[in-house]
């Protein structure tokens, strides 16, 4: 049947609805759990970072202060090889000349063998010449490396500074719009609570007005009840204007008098107040077309204000001065209460019924008319139709006020969920500006870290071949000296002695000799020791902080929290989106 396909709809929708909740709270736990995993991993190496830093720094500093020993200990070795290479090559001149007497016959021979010596000499000076100018060269082009290196390296270090600290900008708005959205969805979460206790509270006082209204038709006739209820259709179907309703809806009285009022007024109460006879004749023709019941009618137009004079005694008041009404229909109330007293007992009002041609009630209800019926008795309280109505409008009256706070709060919950679906794009918005920033700042690393590779293996290359040349112009410089002692040997006859100044010369060349070889030895050793430990220096850095740096980088990296934040702010929304479902 149709009620059972629609349970069986029902049934399928709730189905769809809890799965999509339960999917919807897991992925919020999961993505909770992720960023909490990243929280934790980032607090743990942030204080790992700061130690490695330190140590890098340390590590750095102390490379830095070996690099001038180093290199000390490097000149002093070259300028004593230097000089042990001229003392040798000294030595070995001298020696020659002592025995190239015995080694040629004649002069002649002599020069010719020295002449082709000389030859040799500059041929190979000539030769290292062209090495060393390559070798400057390259030393150039290596220079300009260097230059064009370490200059992009400063330029995008400048950039990657500008980088960070944008990122750190947008960092600081990234939170501030996390805020901004927890506020906006705890507002919501609130205002979704309110919502539903207050579709809660009006469902409840909507049955409770039904019930009210249900007591209050307990209260009246059938037909009267029909009637009224066939009236109010009838104005609303028909748009009749000019009805103002009945009587009881449009007094009020405090509750002490309200036994007194329904004993003066009785089924009167529901009489319908219209401004005129033709909207009560409109109204009544429908009411016979439709078999609607019958109902009482009071047209304003047909209606006068008497005036009349009261008993001016302590024991009587007007009923018409204890109900309160809109003036406008004052005829009206004046036609129903204006001929009744209201007596302090039954006696009292036993006198002025018979004096004064006015109907008279007591306080209790008890009524003696002035034609002389007396009627009273005991009244059941929960059947009392003002106290009905009084009840019912109270109920209305709480029924509207929390349908203009349901409204309110409908708008507002529509606002707060505007609000945090236009932060949760802002988030989304700023996250990846975010990732392309942070992106920006990887990429600038690398290339600086590229740069100072480039610029750093151009310099070992500039030292290698600086240090190459070098060597090659202190053979160049040996060569050049051999060719001129060679020369200034083809001035003197074979059989020449050396000169008293060379012979001292030979024999003070021995023991410098000795000593730049103790020199040499002691800065090669200074040498080799600043090498280790710049070597060890090095090692660690390079093979065992600087690859952690990178490891702690990557990790970072790696842990998006901000990303983690944002899909967990999506998946927030669609969690409440379903539980609101």
């Amino acid at each position: 049947t149709a009620a059972k396909e629609e349970l069986r709809v029902a049934d399928l929708e709730l189905r769809r609805c809890v799965e999509k909740r339960t999917s919807a709270e897991l992925d919020v736990t999961e993505l909770r759990e992720r960023a909490q995993a990243g929280e934790d991993l980032l607090a743990g190496v942030a204080g790992d970072r700061v130690a490695l830093d330190r140590a890098v720094a340390e590590t750095r500093a102390k490379i830095e202060a070996v690099k001038p020993k180093a290199a000390t200990a490097t000149a002093r070795e070259e300028t004593a090889e230097s000089e042990i290479g001229e003392v040798n090559r000294r030595l070995q001149v001298l020696h020659q000349r002592q025995g190239r007497g015995a080694q040629f016959k004649t002069k002649k021979e002599r020069d010719e063998w020295l002449g082709s010596q000389v030859a040799d000499a500059d041929a190979t000076a000539d030769r290292k010449r062209e090495e060393v100018a390559i070798l400057e060269d390259d030393a150039k082009e290596l220079r300009k490396t260097i230059a064009a290196e370490r200059e992009d390296e400063g330029r995008l270090k400048k950039k990657l500074a500008a980088e960070e600290a944008a990122l750190a900008e947008s960092e600081g708005e990234y939170q501030e719009k996390i805020a901004t959205r927890n506020a906006a969805q705890d507002e919501r979460k609130e205002l979704q609570r309110r919502d539903a206790e207050l579709d809660a509270e009006l469902a409840t006082k909507t049955e409770e007005v039904k019930r009210r209204d249900k007591h209050l038709e307990f209260t009246m006739p059938r037909e009267l009840f029909r009637g009224l209820a066939a009236v109010q259709r009838i104005v609303k179907d028909h748009s009749i204007a000019g009805v103002h309703g009945p009587l009881i809806e449009l007094m009020e009285c405090d509750e002490r008098f309200f036994a007194a009022v329904e004993a003066a007024a009785a089924n009167q109460l529901f009489n319908v107040v219209v401004d005129d006879d033709d909207v009560a004749s409109k109204i009544i023709s429908y009411l016979n077309k439709e078999k609607g019941g019958r109902v009482t009618f009071l047209p304003l137009n047909r209606l006068q204000t008497r005036n009349r004079e009261y008993p001016d005694s302590q024991d009587v008041f007007p009923m018409l001065s204890k109900i309160r009404h809109d003036d406008k229909i004052r005829p009206a109330m004046d036609k129903v209460f204006g001929n009744v007293l209201i007596c302090r007992n039954i006696d009292v009002a036993v006198k002025y019924a018979g004096s004064t041609n006015l109907d008279c009630v007591t306080m209790d209800g008890d009524a003696v008319s002035n034609r002389g019926a007396i009627s009273g008795g005991y009244q059941d309280a929960g059947r009392s139709r003002l106290i009905n109505m009084k009840m019912l409008r109270e109920t209305q009256r709480i029924r509207s006020e929390l349908r203009k706070e349901s409204v309110a709060v409908k708008d507002k919950l529509q606002a707060a969920e505007q609000a945090v679906t236009a932060v949760l794009g802002d988030i989304q918005r700023m996250d990846s500006q975010r990732r392309h920033r942070q992106q920006v700042v990887d990429r600038l690393k690398t290339d600086i870290k590229d740069c100072g590779y480039a610029a750093t293996r151009a310099e070992e290359s500039l030292g290698a071949k600086e240090k190459t040349a070098s060597a090659i112009r202190v053979t160049i410089t040996d060569l050049e000296a051999r060719a001129s002692d060679l020369r200034a040997e083809m001035a003197t006859d074979l059989n020449a002695k050396l000169t008293a100044s060379e012979v001292r010369e030979l024999g003070e060349l021995n023991p410098r000799l000795d000593a730049l070889k103790e020199e040499r030895l002691a800065a090669s050793a200074a040498r080799l020791s600043a090498e280790a430990e710049l070597g060890e220096l090095t090692a660690t850095l390079e093979s065992n902080l600087e690859r952690r740096q990178r490891q702690i980088e990557a990790t970072t990296t790696e842990v998006d929290i901000g990303g983690v934040e944002a899909d967990l702010a999506r998946a927030e929304a669609e969690a409440a989106a379903a539980a609101a479902n």
